[in-house]
């Protein structure tokens, strides 16, 4: 990307940083959404990396206790006469792959009636709130488990 005289706003900056972390785009791939140069992105990501490592660090180190839980607890949970309070929500998620042909303990692993289709499943589990407490991913070898 050529890129452009115009400075990035700190809104875009941090934007820019948070599409490098979340996507793993290299620096070509974004300067050339954000129309700017390859060092510009490595500049906004160098300069912003270290706040999101803060950020990252307390979120990781939360306590998940009783009393959080019940303090971030949804009060449409509360509208809907939940009987017991939910701790967490879970969700899975199937991504389709290709078929092993050649090993068939590993072809049926990989079945999925969810989605008619091979497939590795994805599970988090989640506060009430929305906050991801772990993810889990059943791959057709075997099973990885993610806290978070």
């Amino acid at each position: 990307a050529s890129g452009r005289s115009k400075k990035l706003s700190r809104f875009e900056q941090i934007l820019l940083t948070l599409t490098f972390f979340t996507n793993a785009f290299d620096y070509g791939y974004i300067a050339t959404i954000f129309g700017v140069t390859r060092k510009v992105v490595g500049l906004c990501i160098k300069g912003w990396a270290p706040h999101f490592r803060e950020v990252g660090y307390h979120m990781a180190r939360l306590s998940l206790t009783k009393d959080f839980l019940d303090e971030t607890y949804p009060t449409a949970y509360h509208d809907l006469d939940f009987t017991n309070p939910v701790a967490t929500v879970v969700d899975g998620t199937d991504v389709p792959m290709d078929t092993v042909r050649t090993d068939r303990y590993v072809s049926i692993s990989q079945s999925s009636n969810k989605i008619k289709n091979s497939a590795a499943r994805g599970i988090t589990w989640s506060s009430p709130m929305g906050l991801v407490l772990s993810l889990q991913i059943h791959s057709l070898l075997g099973q990885v488990r993610k806290p978070l």
